[in-house]
């Protein structure tokens, strides 16, 4: 206890007793000081798990001013924090690392033939752990075993446990009907007909020998 008395006219009054009390400064909180999430997840300085009483964050070691706890958290930033208990701590630096899975590649519009069968693993596509949706944010995951159809499908792929954003490929089945003729046709033997000469209507027409042979005539 200090005791304290004030002069006027050089008269000096009564004192008055404060009781004084030192507390210790409190350890800075204490955390892993390098920590990553992914940029989807839109993390904040609320998302930092930390252990600590009252705590405040700092955009640095001397900063006067803090942050308000919903600040984005931002790729290799260095934040601080100190906790407060009577009195406020050191700083505790936390480096961040917000990692931003790229798009995986793709042609955005693929064709396929109604004959091949294709599923979504016959998708021309390149990326890491592949998965592929039905819309472009949430939606259902989709089986790489499912056949195609005509419309939209979106990929991510995942890198460093981080999921991108969705690439949209656009799908088409082509079902190319057979082509038209009267069957069957006459010819004159000593005209020598070609196969060609055939009368038939259709686009980049080939003959074969049977519905099985792969033999282009």
């Amino acid at each position: 206890t200090y005791y304290a008395s004030q002069t006027v006219n050089s008269c000096e009054g009564p004192r008055l007793g404060v009781t004084v009390s030192v507390v210790n400064t409190p350890l800075a909180p204490t955390q892993n000081t390098n920590l990553v999430f992914c940029k989807n997840e839109n993390a904040t300085l609320d998302n930092i798990q930390i252990s600590g009483q009252n705590l405040k964050w700092y955009s640095s070691n001397i900063a006067a001013g803090t942050l308000p706890s919903n600040t984005l958290l931002e790729n290799n930033t260095t934040y601080y924090v100190s906790q407060t208990i009577g009195c406020e701590s050191d700083r505790t630096p936390i480096l961040v690392q917000v990692n931003d899975t790229p798009l995986p590649t793709a042609n955005g519009n693929q064709q396929f033939c109604i004959d091949e069968n294709a599923t979504i693993a016959t998708i021309a596509i390149t990326g890491t752990a592949v998965k592929w949706y039905d819309s472009q944010t949430n939606g259902t995951l989709l089986l790489e075993t499912a056949l195609l159809q005509d419309g939209m499908y979106y990929a991510s792929q995942t890198l460093n446990n981080c999921e991108s954003e969705r690439l949209a490929v656009s799908v088409k089945i082509q079902d190319t009907p057979i082509p038209i003729a009267d069957s069957p046709q006459a010819f004159c033997v000593q005209k020598n007909t070609l196969v060609k000469n055939i009368n038939i209507t259709g686009q980049n027409i080939k003959w074969f020998e049977n519905t099985s042979s792969t033999l282009v005539l």
